[in-house]
């Protein structure tokens, strides 16, 4: 699953700041939630982890896999962004940020044990 981003409308993964209270697995479901309209297990590790310019700052990013369990058909930011399945291999050509195309194309050919 692949959404866009709100300002550029580039193609790029749910991703937010975790928030205080819960666990960086519960805020990835969260964002998860809110920005696609998807809900699911997030893995209990990171499958990697990437750095990204933000309002003057750089960010890291933990990213964790979700195994998709339920796609909403309204969620809280689709007036916002779009949404689509893609194959993963054409979700490495849509990404820009070349630290998480290698990340995904990591978990491409390896993925995380669901266990």
């Amino acid at each position: 699953m692949m959404i866009t981003s709100i300002r550029r409308r580039r193609w790029i993964i749910p991703k937010g700041a975790v928030e205080p209270s819960m666990t960086p697995q519960d805020s990835a479901a969260k964002e998860a939630f809110e920005e696609a309209g998807i809900k699911g297990t997030v893995a209990q590790q990171p499958i990697g982890r990437y750095h990204y310019k933000k309002w003057s700052n750089i960010c890291r990013c933990d990213v964790y896999a979700m195994k998709v369990e339920t796609i909403l058909e309204t969620w809280q930011e689709q007036e916002e962004r779009e949404r689509e399945w893609i194959e993963a291999k054409d979700a490495i050509n849509r990404l820009r940020h070349k630290q998480l195309k290698v990340i995904v194309k990591k978990f491409i050919d390896n993925p995380t044990d669901w266990s």
